[in-house]
């Protein structure tokens, strides 16, 4: 078990709530968390941001701060205020979906414990040669590529063809 809360136990909980709303989007609870959910989020995000400020030893290295651990309770409510945004919504999109599944595979791949050390290793590399604008750099640049993969996967290619004129 992890003191930060990334465990399974934690994932349960977020996986049982979330179910919990899906199956009874009606419920009194569900739908006051729908109707205010963008108060939610933000009465949370302050008061954790406040209580991270509070901390006399927030600025201190190495220092955890347990206000944004998956196991405090404002994180969870929060989740679960952001996860009622998204139930109301109703993707019908390929689009949507095949940059869903897109997206789940980076998180596989850098969350990867063998890949782990190599990412780090650049990011430190990068820093140390050209400092934050080489990190930036670097991101621009993955970004970039990934933009264009992305267009050339989820957009067919007369569409593309017609919007650049040809």
């Amino acid at each position: 078990v992890n003191s930060n809360g990334y465990n399974v136990v934690q994932f349960v909980l977020l996986y049982v709530i979330a179910r919990y709303m899906r199956l009874f989007p009606e419920s009194k609870a569900n739908r006051l968390g729908c109707r205010f959910a963008w108060l939610i989020i933000a009465v949370c995000a302050a008061s954790m941001a406040g209580i991270y400020l509070l901390d006399s030893t927030c600025w201190a290295p190495g220092h955890n701060a347990m206000v944004w651990n998956y196991n405090c309770p404002l994180v969870v409510v929060e989740a679960a205020a952001i996860f009622s945004l998204f139930t109301r919504l109703k993707f019908q999109s390929a689009a949507i979906n095949n940059t869903a599944a897109l997206i789940l595979g980076v998180y596989l791949i850098q969350s990867s414990p063998n890949l782990i050390y190599y990412r780090n290793a650049l990011g430190q590399w990068l820093y140390g040669e050209w400092g934050f604008a080489g990190i930036a750099a670097t991101v621009a640049i993955i970004v970039a590529i990934c933009l264009a993969l992305s267009a050339a996967v989820l957009l067919p290619a007369r569409f593309l063809l017609r919007k650049i004129g040809l």
